[in-house]
């Protein structure tokens, strides 16, 4: 017979364990066929329907992270304090969803925090200092809408305005003397 090595094959898998969908998976066929087998195996015939499963029931198992209790205190000190949650994730190496589940399953509090004054006028003085929004949102981890809100809160819509225009005038001057860097390069190889 030509298929009875993939039937040793599929009834080795059954006889170790496998779920029905691995198996179908692996020799390219239906889980009910896999079943069919099973129970013909167990059995002699196919007696009753086959139970549901899905691959995700089989297969999917989310990821445990196990942090210890001190990196846990250190983040929640860390939240508490006003950083955000994706910045401490970021210096574990991990995702800030893995890291946030972790912390409410400990029962810490994930919630967002307010950005405590001292932060906002510490993004105020950099971007009034000359940070863009790509580098203040770099820093503070942030996303710009969020920047521009504390900053147009704190100084006012005008001032922000102006300091916008500020920065365009100071972008466009750097990006003109880079302009004219590489003009005097490529006349000094010519």
């Amino acid at each position: 017979m030509r298929k009875q090595p993939r039937y040793d094959q599929i009834m080795a898998a059954l006889d170790g364990g496998e779920p029905y969908d691995a198996i179908a998976k692996r020799f390219r066929m239906t889980a009910r066929d896999v079943w069919v087998y099973d129970n013909v195996r167990t059995h002699g015939h196919p007696r009753e329907k086959p139970p549901k499963q899905t691959a995700r029931q089989e297969y999917y198992k989310p990821k445990k992270f196990v942090f210890s209790e001190e990196v846990l205190a250190e983040a929640d000190a860390r939240h508490k304090v006003g950083e955000t949650i994706i910045k401490i994730a970021a210096s574990l190496n991990t995702s800030d969803t893995t890291l946030a589940r972790a912390m409410k399953d400990a029962g810490y509090d994930t919630a967002s925090i307010k950005t405590p004054g001292e932060v906002k006028r510490q993004i105020v003085e950099d971007f009034l200092g000359g940070l863009n929004f790509v580098r203040l949102k770099a820093k503070y981890h942030m996303c710009s809408e969020t920047l521009r809100q504390y900053i147009r809160g704190v100084i006012g819509v005008a001032r922000f305005e102006e300091a916008k225009r500020r920065h365009y005038r100071a972008g466009q001057a750097r990006k003109a003397a880079e302009r004219d860097r590489e003009g005097k390069i490529n006349e000094d190889q010519a």
